[in-house]
Formats: structure tokens, C-alpha cells, sequence
């Protein structure tokens, strides 16, 4: 018997459809059904006629019993259930079709097994699906179990270190490709540390002089550790690497200007090599080789700098700003700059930074307005009438009307936004 029940559980999918069935009110199927009480309370069939489902499901029971008596009670002693899964599709579908879970035969086939789990590496593939249930026994075939869930990504497997590329820069090609492949984990490790990088900044400058490291060692007490596993006497570069890095210290900032480069790695390597192992200096000084030509003049360079202003403290050191002097100007202003404004326009804003960048880029248009008496009547009721960075158009336009024969070279010079300083210096004199 209580094969026969289990067994009679339908699968959601046979009856849970809609089928347009509605469900029968109390009362209907009261007047039906043996399983309700009469008024007296003593009025129900007898319980060994009726057929047990076993679903759980009072009204369900009811409409079986009420509806689908026979065909349940040929099911349970026969093992012929057929017509019963018939009667209930066509006469309870709206009473059991919501509790129904496995088909009328055999046994349920097995859920699938769980999918397997994605292999290790990278990151792991989801897990396959699990395999079919096998089909039910006795009776009719049960219906194949649910592929099991798929098994869960595999843990992401350990691989290789993600960083093949140390970030310290050592200026010379073959000797960094040689880090990289033999002393990368030296090399990170000293990257990592605060004063490592400059401490190699200091060593490199001593060019082997023992008594001048031994200082390094003392101002950089921290990064001796990592320093000296990568780059002292018994450390990697040397056990390593010995001949790709030698020679001179090199910056890894290079102009590609020979005289500049060989004064930079002279006499300001460590102010360069500071910036070339600081990104956002290291950002400026790629900002300048691609915007400013050779020699870069400093108001290129302080474009550049607005853009990684957290680098510029350490290009200011190296290469100059507008209003202090770096090494470069210092040390090496013939051989990588033009030796200042030599050339000045005398049509000044009165403002260095913009004034410089006229000097560089506008004196052509500055000496063309210069040479009309008008254009320069222009320019001085703009200075005394107009207040900087002169670009109250009613101001500037009032003073074009006095002396119109000046319009166009001052336009030419000064517009804001046709004129050389609107094109060429607009950042700057803003």
C-alpha cells in the first residue's frame, strides 16, 4: 500500500499546467465526497473504502476520493494507475496539480549527480552539469531525474607571479631586461620599499666609490635590506646581471638629444632618476616628449605638469618650473634648453608664465602688432583699461574701436580665441 502511494505522486510538470480547470468550492465537493462529515459528524464513509494518496492535501484527498475513487483504489491494489492519472488531469487538476512531484509507475529516477568542479588555474570553468537520473523501477518508467546543479567554479589556481616587469627603472635597456628575467623578485622587493629606490638612486651616483654607498647606507638605514639582496656585493645584479648594468648610471628619462642626456646623467641623475621611478613625474616627462619639441622650454613643461600636479614637486627638481630653476636649467641649461628668453617680447602680460609661453610661441604676431603704431595703442589701453588675463571681451572690443587701424594684428596676436596666445598660450594666460 504504501508503495502504491508513493508511487502515485505526479511531477509537477504532468499536472501543474494550466489546464482551465476551476478548483470545486467546499460545499461542491462535500456533497461528493465521502471524506467530509455529514451534519451528525458520524456520517463518513467507511475509511477502509476510500484511496490514500498520501499527498498532504486535504481538498486534493477529497476530490480523489470524491471524484477519482475507483480508478485511485485499482491503482493502489492493482499497480495499474493510468486511468487514475487520467481521472485526476481531467477531474482534480485544480485540487492536486499544485502538489504533485513525481510521475505515476516507478520510482522517480535519482537527481543528478553535481557537475563537477571547474579545474584550478586562472580561474576555474563551471562545473559540468550532473548526469540524468536513471529511469524508475517497476510499474511504468519513472521519469529521468533533474541534472544535478552544476558543480561550483574551481578555486582560482596559484599561476605564475602577475608581474614579470620590475617598476624601477635603471636607464639602460639591456640591464633592466636582465633584472627582470633574473632578479625580478629582488627587484620587487625593493620597489616595494619606501627607501630602497632612492637609496639605489644614491649608490648608482657613487660609481663604486665604497665610502660614498657606505653614506647612502647611512641616509637610507631602511632600504638596506632589499638594496642589498638586489644590487651589493653579493646580492643578484652583481651575481647576475654584472655585465648588463654597468658602466656609468644612466637616467631612464632620455631626450634624445646626445649633449643633454650625457649632461643630465652627469650632473642630475639623481634629481632625474627620482622622476623616472615617480609615475606621475615619469607621466610629465612622457606629457613633454610628446607635446613640446626639443629643447623642451619650461612653459611646456608646466603644461604638462597641470596634468600631474602630484608629480611636480619632483620635476620641478629635475627640469625647472617657471618660477624656480631645476637641475636642468642649472646644470645643463646650453645643452637642453634655449638659455631662457633671451628673446623677449616687449608686448608683456606682466604675468612670467604666460609671458614665457608668448616668448616661445607668439613672437612673430608680438613684433608684427609691435610695428603698428595702432595695434600697439590697442595693446596699452588694453593694460591700463582692462584687467588681466584680459579677456573681457566689451573691455578689449572698446579699445579695438579707438584705434581700428590696429584690429586685425592685434586679433592676430592677442584673440582669445583666434590669436596666437588664445591658441598657443591659452592655458597659461588664462
Amino acid at each position: 500500500m504504501m508503495r502504491a502511494r508513493s508511487t502515485f505522486v505526479l511531477l509537477a510538470s504532468t499536472l501543474g499546467l494550466s489546464l482551465g480547470f476551476q478548483a470545486c468550492s467546499d460545499s461542491e465537493l462535500a456533497t461528493e465526497s465521502p471524506l467530509l462529515e455529514t451534519d451528525g459528524g458520524t456520517g463518513g464513509a467507511d475509511a477502509a473504502a476510500l484511496c490514500n494518496l498520501g499527498t498532504g492535501q486535504p481538498m486534493c484527498q477529497v476530490c480523489v476520493n470524491a471524484r477519482c475513487l475507483a480508478e485511485c483504489r485499482d491503482c493502489e491494489l492493482t499497480q495499474t494507475c493510468e486511468p487514475a492519472l487520467s481521472c485526476l488531469k481531467t477531474k482534480c487538476a485544480a485540487e492536486c496539480g499544485a502538489t504533485v512531484d513525481a510521475s505515476v509507475g516507478g520510482s522517480g529516477g535519482e537527481a543528478g549527480h553535481a557537475g563537477t568542479a571547474g579545474a584550478g588555474g586562472t580561474a576555474g570553468e563551471a562545473g559540468s552539469g550532473g548526469d540524468a537520473g536513471s529511469a524508475g523501477s517497476g510499474g511504468s518508467a519513472g521519469s529521468a531525474g533533474k541534472a544535478g546543479s552544476a558543480g561550483k567554479a574551481g578555486a582560482a589556481g596559484a599561476g605564475p607571479d602577475a608581474s614579470t616587469t620590475c617598476s624601477i627603472n635603471f636607464g639602460i635597456p639591456a640591464c633592466n631586461s636582465c633584472i627582470n628575467d633574473k632578479c625580478l623578485t629582488q627587484c620587487n622587493n625593493c620597489s616595494a620599499n619606501a627607501e630602497c629606490v632612492p637609496l639605489l638612486t644614491c649608490i648608482r651616483q657613487c660609481e663604486g666609490d665604497f665610502a660614498c654607498e657606505t653614506q647612502c647606507r647611512v641616509q637610507h638605514v631602511a632600504g638596506v635590506g632589499p638594496e642589498e639582496q638586489l644590487w651589493g656585493t653579493f646580492g643578484c645584479k652583481k651575481q647576475n646581471c654584472a655585465t648588463e648594468c654597468a658602466g656609468p648610471p644612466q637616467c631612464g628619462l632620455q631626450t634624445g638629444t646626445t649633449a643633454c642626456d650625457a649632461c643630465i646623467n652627469q650632473q642630475c641623475f639623481g634629481d632625474c632618476d627620482t622622476c623616472a621611478n615617480d609615475p606621475e613625474c615619469s607621466a610629465i616627462f612622457g606629457c613633454v616628449q610628446k607635446n613640446c619639441s626639443p629643447p623642451y622650454q619650461k612653459w611646456c613643461v608646466e603644461v604638462c605638469s597641470l596634468q600631474h600636479p602630484s608629480g611636480g614637486t619632483n620635476m620641478g627638481a629635475f627640469w625647472g618650473t617657471l618660477m624656480t630653476p631645476g637641475c636642468v636649467e642649472s646644470k645643463c641649461d646650453s645643452q637642453c634648453l634655449k638659455g631662457g628668453t633671451t628673446t623677449q617680447c616687449s608686448l608683456n602680460t606682466g604675468a612670467i608664465v604666460c609671458d614665457t609661453c608668448i616668448d616661445a610661441q607668439c613672437m612673430t604676431e608680438c613684433n608684427t602688432c609691435k610695428g603698428n603704431a595702432e595695434c600697439t595703442a590697442i595693446y596699452d589701453c588694453v593694460k591700463t583699461q582692462c584687467t588681466y588675463p584680459y579677456n573681457d571681451a566689451i573691455c578689449v572690443s572698446g579699445c579695438t574701436l579707438q584705434h581700428l587701424g590696429g584690429a586685425t594684428d592685434f586679433a592676430a596676436f592677442w584673440n582669445g580665441l583666434t590669436g596666437c596666445i588664445g591658441t598657443k598660450c591659452g592655458v597659461l594666460c588664462q
